[in-house]
């Protein structure tokens, strides 16, 4: 499959030729064109000698059931004390730093603590010219549980932003970004990837 394109985090346009005539996939919203992706991934996923492939190549199965993950992300709620000095430090970071959701130069900085109408908050909101982009950052600090509920936000979030995008009748181009000051651990990589969410990793204000 073509490598992912980082301003949208799909497929690099190469795809449109194996799915839909590459021009008219080329105009589709985010939106649709996640859709229709999906929809292909799930027949790869779907194809029967999966088993057969994996003996072949000498590789272990990845788990399908993340209950203990859920459950692990569901046993932090309640116990927060408030934003860390090294949270506040990363949002501001990559607030002014839009390069790091894969946005241009002249990408205005992003807006901090940006309000949702659900009545969440999105750490940070960049408004590009052709995309609606949101960064939930987690630092250093954060514990697995943490990054999990981070990868679950991003679900939300981006469902979100698509229905504010559906109400102002403009096309449903939206983004929602896991950014992390560590890395994402390996046992959360088939999350990410059945989530389908981005996450960029190594980001620091130390960095900058």
């Amino acid at each position: 499959m073509p490598c992912s394109q980082q301003n949208t985090g799909l497929p690099g346009e190469g795809i449109g030729w194996f799915l839909v005539k590459k021009e008219d996939f080329e105009t589709l919203p985010l939106r649709q064109k996640r859709a229709i992706v999906e929809v292909e991934l799930q027949h790869v996923f779907s194809y029967p000698k999966w088993q057969e492939v994996l003996k072949a190549l000498t590789l272990e199965p990845t788990t399908s059931d993340f209950t203990p993950f859920v459950n692990k992300a569901k046993g932090g709620f309640g116990f927060g004390s408030g934003e860390s000095d090294e949270h506040k430090a990363l949002k501001e970071y990559v607030a002014q730093n839009p390069k790091v959701v894969g946005l241009g130069k002249n990408t205005p900085i992003g807006t901090t603590e940006y309000l949702l109408p659900s009545g969440d908050s999105l750490d940070v909101s960049f408004n590009g010219k052709k995309v609606w982009v949101a960064a939930e950052v987690k630092s250093s600090i954060s514990a697995e549980g943490d990054i999990i509920r981070g990868l679950f936000q991003c679900v939300k979030y981006r469902a979100v932003m698509e229905a504010v995008l559906l109400t102002k009748a403009k096309p449903q181009n939206a983004r929602a970004l896991l950014i992390l000051e560590s890395k994402l651990p390996q046992s959360l990589v088939p999350l990410r990837n059945m989530l389908g969410i981005e996450v960029v990793e190594g980001v620091s204000p130390k960095n900058g």
